[in-house]
């Protein structure tokens, strides 16, 4: 059974986050399903195994250099988390230099476009299907409370303050999670009617690892428009979208209506228990094994 390392990247690993902690989870427990035996390390490379990287080039990340020594292209998937094309710190030239030497996999296929494009010796890019899983967070109890219509959590940059701020003056009660991971998030999601996702940057990518924990505990969530996967049928995971014009109008309607909450959560359950989640995965998998064994040989 082929062996696939979901490797953090992260010179602060003890004392600081996992970004991508839920990703990681979620991409674990599809893999598993998918046939695969995973493990989930912080800063390991383990031989023989496949090694998604995940992190490089954030503020937690080691020099690019110093991956390149322990992270050999050979053995080593590049997971991309960022717009490619938005404002980000990380899209750099350096970044697109370090990306043109892996084969990369990305959770949304304008990235993966954008990182061919900006990155053309790239020697793979590819859109993996990414999932909310079961397990990955404890399921709601029979006597959980909702206090809050909506809840949020993620950097407050500008654009989403405006936002926020617009729906406040709505009526509408928002939780806001600060510096609450895991577990623990769990708990404070479970007070929300919804989740809310808003775009940090003007590019609309579906912010996925914000969806993945509150998807797979049945909690629906609330979305700003957004640019969807290619792979995957996200229009039927129970996630409402409403336009960036007049979001938070919009949103009111969609907390007037009672049922929509109880069907967008059906439909969120539905999605993540889908039986062909793993068959996706594994389908990019194989892609993206492929794309290695061609790096070897070269």
């Amino acid at each position: 059974m082929q062996t696939v390392n979901l490797v953090m990247v992260n010179r602060y690993h003890g004392r600081s986050i996992w970004t991508f902690e839920d990703t990681m989870l979620a991409l674990s427990a599809l893999l598993n399903q998918a046939g695969y035996q995973t493990r989930i390390t912080a800063n390991l490379i383990v031989p023989g195994a496949i090694n998604i990287l995940f992190g490089v080039g954030s503020v937690f990340s080691h020099s690019y250099e110093e991956v390149r020594q322990f992270a050999s292209p050979e053995h080593t998937i590049i997971f991309n988390g960022e717009q490619v094309e938005s404002t980000s710190g990380l899209i750099t030239p350096e970044y697109l230099d370090f990306l043109s030497q892996y084969v990369v996999v990305d959770w949304c296929q304008p990235n993966v476009d954008a990182i061919l494009r900006r990155a053309p010796s790239c020697p793979g890019a590819f859109e993996l299907p990414l999932f909310p899983a079961p397990g990955l967070a404890p399921m709601p109890p029979q006597d959980w409370i909702m206090k809050f219509d909506l809840g949020f959590y993620g950097a407050v940059v500008p654009r989403r303050r405006v936002m926020l701020d617009a729906l406040e003056r709505e009526g509408i009660s928002i939780k806001y999670i600060e510096n609450v991971y895991g577990p623990k998030l769990s708990e404070h999601l479970l007070e929300c009617r919804y989740i809310l996702n808003l775009h940090a940057y003007e590019t609309d990518l579906l912010e996925i690892n914000r969806c993945l924990r509150p998807m797979s505990m049945g909690i629906p969530v609330i979305s700003e428009a957004s640019t969807l996967p290619a792979s995957g049928d996200w229009n039927d995971s129970g996630i409402q979208f409403a336009p960036t014009e007049g979001f938070a109008p919009a949103v009111k309607r969609i907390l007037a209506a009672p049922d929509n909450c109880l069907v967008a959560s059906r439909k969120t359950v539905q999605f993540t228990q889908r039986a062909d989640n793993a068959l996706r995965i594994r389908a990019v998998m194989e892609r993206a094994q492929a794309a290695l064994a061609a790096v070897s040989v070269a």
